[in-house]
């Protein structure tokens, strides 16, 4: 995938929803569902964005889907769930939620597949969705303040380069 192909797939379109796979366990009289935020999700009419963290780096795989496939690694007996983010993450959940931008830091090509260290969608409507993987913890999605922390965090976020995908006419 490239930043062109993210571009034509992207413009003119609004966001729509952010979910999270999981994994249903019932436990009897409470059932409990467990998030797996390694893999984010995002819907803008037809298309999906997959922002995968890489195992063990601070970095994210960033791809156009057709559809959420099944995490792999999980065993048969695990109950998998998707699970909508929507109104976690969208602050003005009404209004053009159109995308007015994508940005990623620290863009590189990964065998044909986006990488990147953070990323933030820009909507029109002046809400920033920011994403950023850890090591652990899968990937953190918030506003201006998440993105405040990363660059407090993360040693190497103040100053990287920056790849700004325009999608306004």
């Amino acid at each position: 995938m490239t930043l062109r192909e993210i571009e034509d797939r992207l413009r003119g379109v609004s966001f729509d929803d952010a979910f999270v796979q999981g994994i249903y366990e019932d436990e009897g009289a409470l059932s409990e569902v467990i998030l797996l935020p390694s893999h984010w999700y995002f819907k803008f009419a037809s298309s999906w964005v997959e922002f995968a963290a890489i195992d063990r780096e601070v970095t994210m795989q960033v791809r156009l889907v057709d559809f959420i496939a099944r995490r792999p690694g999980l065993d048969d007996e695990m109950i998998p769930v998707l699970v909508s983010m929507r109104d976690h993450v969208l602050a003005y959940p009404y209004g053009n939620r159109a995308v007015a931008a994508v940005r990623f830091w620290n863009y590189r090509d990964l065998d044909g597949v986006v990488g990147c260290d953070a990323a933030r969608f820009d909507l029109v409507n002046g809400q920033k969705i920011f994403l950023d993987p850890t090591i652990i913890d899968g990937i953190r999605v918030g506003d201006e303040s998440q993105e405040q922390r990363w660059q407090r965090d993360w040693p190497n976020a103040v100053g990287a380069p920056e790849t700004v995908v325009s999608l306004l006419p």
